[in-house]
């Protein structure tokens, strides 16, 4: 216990060095930044090691804008992250994550972005079992930062998450929007297994949303996928859609317990399971499987890679149809001028007031 009162001790008192870095007088016309954000950091590890994480979390958010202040980015970013972890630790995960996203931009800032994407993953993760839609746009803001690398493969990982997270939420429309952005992904990958699961996917958002039109246009738009036609999910999805407009419930779940949804994310499988047949109002009768000179061409005629970007235009067609909306989302780093700008707003507030409360 002595021990711990003596670190306690020792980080007022680095403390207190720290802000006296920051006082500016007739002759010291500038706050000695570099001096107050080690000092700001000694006084966080000494509270840390004397076990008063309020006092250690202030500290750490005062070497973050200090650290920041005298250009150090990166510095800024792991104090960020080192206060994150003390709201971890007392199970406040969302505070957590917002600590974790001013890290990210940090580090985005000081160039760089594979360890702004990783903190972002991390803070996602941490949150998706409390708030799902929150830990959807942290995995959409790490695979826009992995985007900027060309790392299409992290990409495609980061936004299949943010696509679980939105089922979780049952966010139907942002999943529909998220899947529209997987697949340019795979395009670029030429991955044609997966655009093929992707059009599975998009048929069970669309009938959950009771729209058996834009449902059967997705399924006949995903022959223009090579291979679509030959993939297990092809007539899967005909038989379930048939079941769908035909009333047939038994139909319907022997086809969304198939083995094409079973083997797929968690989240995806119980979607499949919680469709029923309540509801079916629709009464399309247009085939399920055109003739191909009734479906929508690219520009570029036929082959494999006229075939790999016509699904985003047969997509934009069922989001039409379907209400779907683009809608802008909390992402960290979509505006980072405006993050910069109020990135120790949150905490300078919070930051006066512990120092105002702070024991000598």
């Amino acid at each position: 216990m002595a021990a711990s009162s003596g670190k306690v001790a020792e980080g007022d008192k680095l403390y207190a060095e720290a802000e006296k870095c920051l006082k500016t007088s007739f002759f010291k016309w500038s706050p000695d930044y570099d001096g107050a954000s080690h000092s700001f950091e000694k006084a966080a590890l000494c509270y840390r090691t004397g076990r008063d994480m309020d006092k250690a979390s202030d500290a750490y958010l005062r070497a973050a804008d200090t650290h920041y202040r005298n250009h150090a980015s990166f510095q800024a970013g792991k104090m960020f992250e080192e206060a994150g972890k003390l709201c971890r630790e007392r199970k406040a995960l969302e505070e957590a994550a917002g600590l974790f996203q001013k890290a990210s931009v940090c580090y985005h800032e000081s160039g760089h972005p594979d360890t702004a994407a990783q903190v972002l993953l991390k803070a996602a993760k941490m949150v998706d079992s409390v708030n799902p839609l929150l830990a959807a746009e942290l995995f959409l803001s790490a695979a826009e930062l992995h985007q900027e690398e060309d790392k299409f493969r992290d990409v495609g990982h980061a936004t299949r998450n943010a696509i679980n997270m939105f089922a979780r939420a049952r966010d139907l429309d942002k999943m529909h929007e998220t899947v529209e952005r997987l697949k340019e992904v795979y395009q670029q990958l030429h991955s044609n297994r997966q655009l093929c699961e992707l059009v599975a996917i998009e048929v069970l958002i669309l009938l959950h949303k009771d729209d058996s039109v834009a449902a059967t246009d997705a399924y006949n738009n995903g022959h223009l996928i090579p291979g679509f036609g030959e993939c297990d999910h092809a007539p899967v999805l005909g038989r379930l859609l048939e079941a769908y407009r035909e009333r047939d419930e038994e139909g319907l779940q022997s086809s969304c317990n198939d083995s094409i949804f079973r083997t797929m994310d968690n989240e995806i499988s119980k979607l499949a399971r919680d469709l029923t047949g309540e509801g079916l109002a629709s009464g399309y009768s247009g085939p399920l499987n055109p003739h191909p000179s009734a479906l929508p061409h690219s520009h570029g005629g036929g082959g494999a890679g006229a075939g790999a970007r016509a699904p985003s235009s047969a997509a934009a067609t069922a989001s039409s149809s379907s209400g779907v909306r683009r809608e802008p989302g909390p992402r960290p780093l979509q505006n980072l001028g405006d993050m910069r700008a109020e990135l120790f707003s949150g905490s300078s507030a919070a930051t006066s007031t512990a120092t105002a409360g702070r024991g000598g």
